[in-house]
């Protein structure tokens, strides 16, 4: 089983399937310290591989893997417990990432990139909307928005992701978000071999025909003046793809008029899109205008999300 050891200690999943939170106590008998040695594992970050005598002559194994987390941090482990001697199943691909609030990024480890097949591009810090652009089909990822960018103690949520290997072939991951302000922690894992994978949903389709003739679609964080994630193809000309903290994707000086303008009530009871003049960094790092045709997003539960669209229309000019 995988867990993750904050917020409770709970079950994320068994065998690839998901656990709903489960108590990790039931997962194991009850002369098993299984509390303590998860906490064990994550502290050292070191795996156990031992028997664990019970009554009556009965005994357990135990086998723990940290799961791979960057920065010195653990906050996840696999679990398994079964009759002394007997074998654990292969471990399952799986890694932590921290979303960085504060410094709207996000950061994770080389395994991250093994689980793609990216492992020549890896690097540890990267921004948000570049991690979920990697996906084709996202199940519930509304949730999962709406912690990453208002979280608050004891909320988590459970997804699924397809995502195309480096070689082609496609995966299905489970994304397992906990809220740990001012930032979330994530767990996700390879799942393909129990949930098969699903073509993209309708609703992506049609934002893909959009893209075909130049309308980006983006999910926008105005309050946090960033960009969470495209929900067409990213366009090839916007530095949406960048590698560390302090990157201003908007021009810094429109920051404030965007936040003003999607606070305002007159946008707040508008029964149609609104639109404002804004600059958006592009791949020469010049900021470039555009129109960005802006509506509040559905169901956003107070997270001050934003869809943006907006098309590319005039020649660059040179950021400040």
């Amino acid at each position: 089983m995988e867990t993750i050891t904050d917020g409770g200690m709970t079950v994320v999943s068994v065998a690839g399937r998901q656990a709903e939170w489960q108590s990790v106590e039931r997962r194991a008998p009850a002369f098993v310290p299984i509390k303590r040695l998860i906490r064990e594992v994550a502290a050292r970050r070191q795996a156990i591989d031992v028997d664990v005598p019970g009554d009556g002559g009965r005994s357990a194994r135990v086998v723990a893997l940290p799961v791979p987390t960057p920065r010195g941090l653990c906050h996840g482990v696999q679990f398994w417990c079964g009759p002394s001697g007997a074998t654990p199943p292969p471990p399952r691909s799986i890694a932590g990432c921290i979303w960085d609030f504060d410094r709207q990024i996000c950061v994770q480890p080389y395994e991250s990139n093994v689980m793609s097949g990216r492992e020549s591009v890896y690097t540890e810090e990267v921004s948000l909307a570049r991690i979920l652009s990697l996906g084709d089909r996202y199940d519930e990822y509304a949730p999962v928005l709406q912690q990453l960018f208002a979280p608050e103690p004891g909320h988590r949520s459970q997804s699924l992701v397809t995502v195309p290997h480096a070689e082609g072939r496609l995966m299905r991951w489970q994304v397992n978000v906990i809220a740990h302000p001012p930032g979330v922690f994530t767990i996700w894992e390879d799942v393909t071999d129990v949930r098969p994978v699903e073509p993209p949903t309708l609703h992506q389709i049609g934002l893909d025909s959009a893209q075909s003739l130049g309308l980006n679609v983006a999910v926008i964080a105005p309050q946090q003046g960033t960009l969470a994630m495209f929900l067409t193809p990213p366009p090839d000309w916007v530095q949406y793809n960048y590698r560390q903290a302090g990157v201003s994707i908007f021009h810094p000086d429109d920051l404030g008029k965007l936040a003003d303008f999607v606070d305002s009530d007159n946008f707040d009871s508008a029964e149609h899109s609104q639109s404002i003049s804004i600059r958006i960094l592009n791949i020469d790092n010049e900021y470039e205008p555009i129109n960005l045709t802006l509506r509040p997003y559905p169901d956003a539960l107070g997270s001050g999300l934003v869809v943006g669209s907006f098309m590319r229309s005039t020649p660059s000019v040179p950021g400040p």
